[in-house]
């Protein structure tokens, strides 16, 4: 038999050959925690190694690094948390209220205190962003909101909690949208396969609502055509100006094979004008004219504009389309763009374009062109 010395050899071994390496540390920081290639780690040291207490299958590597950025050298003193092909540096213990990423630990009590049969629930999110997440003065009036509930494919028990945070940001109501993993022990807003390198935070969207293939937001296609695409855009965003007129072109040119559903998701604070250019847009497409839709993709002007009467009339200029302050003024107008917004929302939509191909994500935006070879 085995001697007992050369078993406990063995598992010491094995333990060591299955500890991540500082290439390993080094390239999760770039690609997952910074999300920057340029960012040169001119130094790495894993000061510590330990078992993370209440849960020996995740190891905590306290690391000290240099990075090099914008010519700048700047040190990181950072936990990374691993367990498996697993990487976080945000790691919650949600029985005990224990945070274990920060060196000096933090307990609020049991986050299922009040959850029925100790499951994830709005109130449990809603302790986990107050305590964990968001920081003082956003920490108060807190809400949890979940969309949806998906595995995180490939690791069990992981599940992704899908939810809309609400809070005060001076005085004004504030939503982002949120994803928290949870194995029903310990819970964070980061997970990342490194050996496959995948971010789960950036690979789960909700499922679509039915609702969502609403008449009124068919562009181009047939309504029973064989697939359905959904695009939330801005038509100043380079991306959306590149790429949606050649989906609005594919819907065009095979409208029995793709229904293209179209929702406005401006994004003011990058580009201001866009605000205006979605009621016109809107407007346009109430009275039938939707190939004013695909010029104003091609409209040139100051993204930063906000002069209405410029707007207006750059868009005449450049597509022959009148249209008036009164028109695109009209309260159903703005009340249809908050409702695309709000429908956004509820999809974490986050930028544009997102595009949804028979109700999955599309990532990469171009599983259309599949449809139609």
């Amino acid at each position: 038999m085995m001697s007992k010395l050369l078993m406990s050899l063995l598992v010491v071994t094995a333990t060591l050959s299955a500890r991540v390496s500082d290439k390993d540390l080094t390239e999760f920081f770039k690609s997952f925690v910074i999300r920057s290639y340029s960012a040169k780690v001119s130094k790495m040291d894993i000061k510590e190694i330990k078992k993370v207490e209440g849960h020996p299958e995740w190891e905590a590597y306290s690391v000290v690094m240099k990075v090099m950025r914008k010519k700048q050298e700047l040190p990181v003193d950072l936990t990374i948390l691993v367990n498996g092909d697993l990487m976080t540096t945000m790691l919650v213990d949600a029985n005990r209220g224990v945070d274990y990423t920060h060196r000096v630990k933090k307990s609020v009590g049991s986050l299922y205190a009040g959850s029925k049969n100790g499951q994830v629930n709005a109130k449990v999110i809603t302790t986990y962003m107050k305590n964990f997440y968001l920081k003082a003065p956003y920490n108060e009036n807190v809400k949890a909101k979940i969309v949806d509930v998906q595995s995180v494919k490939g690791h069990a028990p992981w599940s992704a909690y899908l939810a809309i945070i609400t809070f005060q940001n001076r005085g004004q109501d504030v939503s982002i949208p949120k994803i928290i993993f949870s194995d029903g022990k310990l819970m964070t807003t980061e997970l990342v396969d490194y050996k496959k390198k995948i971010d789960f935070s950036r690979e789960i969207k909700p499922k679509l609502p039915e609702s969502i293939y609403d008449s009124s937001h068919l562009l181009f296609g047939n309504q029973n055509a064989k697939h359905k695409l959904v695009v939330f855009s801005d038509p100043q965003c380079p991306f959306c100006m590149e790429i949606v007129p050649k989906i609005m072109k594919a819907a065009k040119e095979h409208p029995d094979t793709i229904a293209l559903y179209y929702y406005h998701f401006p994004l003011i604070q990058l580009h201001p004008v866009s605000e205006v250019l979605v009621r016109i847009i809107h407007v346009a497409q109430e009275l039938g004219r939707k190939d004013i839709v695909e010029k104003i993709y091609t409209l040139k002007i100051d993204p930063r504009e906000r002069d209405v009467d410029r707007i207006i009339k750059a868009v005449k200029d450049h597509t022959g389309f009148p249209v008036t302050k009164e028109q695109i003024d009209d309260p159903k107008v703005l009340a249809t763009i908050k409702k695309d917004e709000e429908s956004a929302e509820e999809l974490m939509v986050s930028g544009t374009p997102t595009v949804f191909v028979d109700g999955k994500w599309d990532k990469m935006r171009n599983r259309y062109k599949l449809l139609i070879k």
